[in-house]
């Protein structure tokens, strides 16, 4: 491959906030999995994997402090591409099925790593693709699966050469640093945007259930773990249905299902708090100026605060109630409120007072990813799934980082219009059985 000449680029407010919120204990990391049945070329996916990092300056840089600054600095260092061997190394696997992983070090390598678990005796190939979250928001990690599917089909000689996927544009990583936020609707949402920062700086929500944290730098070992449920094509039909015959979007009904869940489940293990429960809901902040940005990380987010009262009450009042909340949101731009407290933060020093403050921030995530992997230009069969030659992807999964006191983390996404909630939990603090009873009554209520 050609050689480009490295660079350095500043940490926009968004990643230094992510690089300086990382820790031993509850590291920054995000997850992508693509669960393919059919076994994959080893020397295709490190080429694949090579070449794809090449069209991403963050993927391959590491973080550096100057002159009280952070800087993006590009190096030669390869990414880090592990094969695992399932039916040799069953001990390697944790209760999830994944292999115990490390942290990313932003300071010390890149913060981008794939595993790959192959099962030649049952025939299937996971992908396991770990991102610092500094390096590149959701929307911008699903893009990096649907480029290395293609350039593998296309080494595979599965597609012609040539075939692109998304264009990258080296010339718009700049554009991650310019957020839309304007002065003049600054001050028409002032109001608002003052109420919505006050809530976020002295609101007190509690924990998804009552615990003693770990400390930041004890180390976070045999993780992750992450359970998920998916919806057939009629179910994933009938809840969007749902959420049109009751004038909400499917975001709107997800996180009213997720408030009456976490409510349901606390009840019944025993474990009931009152008080606020507050959901951090990620928001992409990309317009069609960032269509060919290469990955990085343009997004923000926004809080919804419930008390146990609201929760437990009258459901349907709970989903309008939500539904307001984000018509009112929308209205008012507030998606920029937390990008702009974080600008402020980084100017005035005050990261190291917000991030290691031992308040609870959010009580849970919800992020909705929408419909991934839909316009990869490979064949796909007669159920709607990607396939690569003999090899069909028959899942996708996606999950969040956990934070402190932030026991569980949610994705949403759809893929082959199927409908599927990924569950990434602290094990330190919830066990699998219990991660699985949440998620059973997660259905019974997407069901309802």
């Amino acid at each position: 491959m050609s050689t480009r000449q490295k660079s350095e680029y500043c940490f926009a407010p968004i990643e230094e906030y992510m690089l300086l919120d990382d820790s031993p204990a509850y590291p920054m990391d995000s997850l992508r999995l693509l669960h393919f049945t059919g076994i994959f070329s080893e020397p295709e996916v490190r080429k694949a994997v090579e070449e794809v990092v090449f069209r991403h300056p963050l993927l391959r840089s590491l973080a550096v402090k100057e002159k009280g600054r952070f800087f993006w600095r590009e190096t030669d260092r390869e990414v880090s591409v592990v094969f695992r061997d399932a039916d040799k190394e069953q001990g390697a696997l944790n209760a999830s099925g994944f292999p115990v992983m490390r942290r990313l070090d932003l300071f010390t390598e890149p913060g981008f790593r794939l595993y790959v678990i192959q099962s030649r005796n049952e025939n299937w190939t996971k992908f396991l693709f770990q991102f610092h979250h500094s390096v590149s928001d959701g929307l911008g990690e699903m893009r990096i699966l649907g480029e290395f599917m293609t350039r593998y089909a296309i080494n595979s000689g599965i597609i012609p050469a040539g075939t692109e996927y998304v264009r990258s544009d080296l010339s718009k990583l700049s554009l991650r640093m310019k957020i839309g936020w304007k002065l003049g609707r600054y001050l028409r949402n002032a109001w608002h945007t003052n109420l919505t920062t006050m809530q976020l700086a002295f609101g007190n929500p509690v924990p998804f259930l009552a615990h003693t944290p770990a400390e930041r730098d004890s180390e976070c070992a045999d993780y992750p773990y992450l359970q998920s449920l998916q919806l057939n094509r009629g179910e994933t039909q009938a809840y969007v249905e749902k959420a049109k015959r009751l004038g909400v979007t499917v975001n709107d009904l997800l996180l009213r299902d997720f408030y009456v869940t976490i409510d349901q489940w606390r009840v019944r293990s025993g474990k009931d708090l009152r008080g606020t429960t507050r959901v951090m809901v990620p928001m992409s902040l990309r317009g069609p100026e960032h269509e060919d940005i290469p990955a990085s990380n343009v997004v923000s987010s926004i809080f919804l605060d419930r008390t146990k009262r609201q929760i437990s009450g009258d459901p349907r009042k709970l989903l309008e109630s939500i539904h307001r909340e984000m018509v009112w949101g929308k209205k008012h731009d507030q998606k920029y409120v937390f990008m702009l407290t974080i600008s402020i933060l980084q100017k005035r020093g005050l990261f190291p007072f917000f991030l290691h403050s031992r308040k609870c921030r959010a009580s849970g995530v919800l992020s909705n990813l929408g419909r991934v992997l839909d316009n990869i230009p490979v064949s796909r069969n007669e159920s709607g799934k990607i396939q690569l030659g003999g090899n069909v992807l028959e899942f996708v999964e996606a999950a969040p980082p956990i934070r402190f006191k932030t026991l569980i983390a949610f994705s949403a996404l759809t893929y082959a219009a199927r409908l599927r909630l990924c569950l990434r939990y602290d094990h330190r603090v919830i066990s699998p059985e219990e991660a699985a009873d949440f998620l059973k009554i997660f259905r019974e209520n997407l069901m309802k």
